[in-house]
Order: structure tokens, then C-alpha cells, then sequence
């Protein structure tokens, strides 16, 4: 073999092997180019954790202030099986005033919520109470029920004025209570 030709195929041995050499140099720039990206797209989601775990522990907050919130209101709401007490203490509150009470009836369930979670629903019992008094007294009354440790909704109030008697009145008054049942 001649010197040129020696000469030349060291030329292309070593132009393969820069070439090579290069292709995978490349491949190594190209795996490190996507390394960093991949390195900042996950450094951009951390910093999203971040965010996460304020709004995780905010939300945290929000559900125990409610709990807490709901829990005090709680003791307003009568259980189910309270109401026959409720309308005892109706019934006496009318016994105390010296009211002409007539009747209570209750009308049909309405459900507000259901809490499946603290397997609960609250109900809205409605209730008309009958009686025939004067003014005075039924303010009193109407004190008394508004008074009562637990909630009470004064719906309606309907006086109706007798023409025998102008000092005692039909009235007719619808309330409503809320209720707990289980579920």
C-alpha cells in the first residue's frame, strides 16, 4: 500500500470516527437538553405542591371552622323523637297564659338536607296551633315560643276577630321546627 493511500484511509478512519464521535456526542447534548427539561417541568410541579398543600391546609381549616360551626347550631335542632316533648312545652306555655287553646297539627315532612356521611337528614316539620285569645296573650305566647332553646320558625299568623266579641280572637298560627332524624 502506498503512503497516499495510507494516508487517505487514516484520513476516513479518523473523519468515522470524528463523525462518530460527533453523532454520539449529539445524542449525549440532545439526552442532556431533555434531562433539563424534564429537571424544570418537575421543578415547576413542586413548586405546585406548594400551592397544594396551602390550599390543602386552608380547606383543612374551612371544614373544621364548619364542623365547629355546625356542632354549636347543632343543639338547636330537635331530634326526631323530641317533638311530643315541643309540643308538651306548647301546650304548657298555653296552660301558663290561661289561653283558650284548641288544637296542634302537624302536616306532611318536608326534607332540607340529608348528611349521609354523619347519617343524618334534617327535616321541616310544619305544625298549626288553633287557640282563641286577645292580643296581649299572644304576644306573650308567641315570646315564649320564640324564646325556646331550640329553632323555632313563626311562618304564619292568621286573627281572625269574632263580631260578639271584639276582645278574643281566632287565631290561627303556623310554626315550623327542624328536626334530625337518622338515617
Amino acid at each position: 500500500m502506498r503512503k497516499d493511500q495510507l494516508n487517505l484511509l487514516l484520513l476516513v478512519i479518523l473523519t468515522i470516527a470524528i463523525a462518530a464521535e460527533g453523532y454520539f456526542s449529539f445524542s449525549r447534548v440532545k439526552r442532556i437538553n431533555k434531562l433539563r427539561e424534564d429537571i424544570k417541568k418537575i421543578k415547576n410541579e413542586l413548586r405546585g405542591f406548594g400551592n397544594y398543600r396551602e390550599r390543602l391546609k386552608d380547606l383543612e381549616d374551612k371544614s373544621s371552622l364548619w364542623q365547629k360551626k355546625t356542632r354549636e347550631k347543632e343543639q338547636y335542632i330537635f331530634w326526631e323523637e323530641d317533638i311530643s316533648f315541643f309540643i308538651k312545652e306548647i301546650t304548657n306555655i298555653a296552660k301558663l297564659l290561661s289561653i283558650e287553646f284548641f288544637s296542634i297539627d302537624s302536616h306532611p315532612v318536608e326534607e332540607v338536607s340529608s348528611f349521609p356521611d354523619l347519617k343524618i337528614k334534617i327535616l321541616k316539620i310544619p305544625l298549626s296551633i288553633s287557640m282563641q285569645e286577645d292580643f296581649f296573650k299572644l304576644i306573650d305566647f308567641l315570646k315564649n315560643i320564640e324564646n325556646f332553646n331550640k329553632f323555632v320558625k313563626i311562618e304564619n299568623v292568621r286573627i281572625s276577630t269574632q263580631q260578639n266579641d271584639i276582645y278574643h280572637h281566632r287565631i290561627n298560627i303556623s310554626i315550623s321546627v327542624l328536626v334530625k332524624r337518622e338515617i
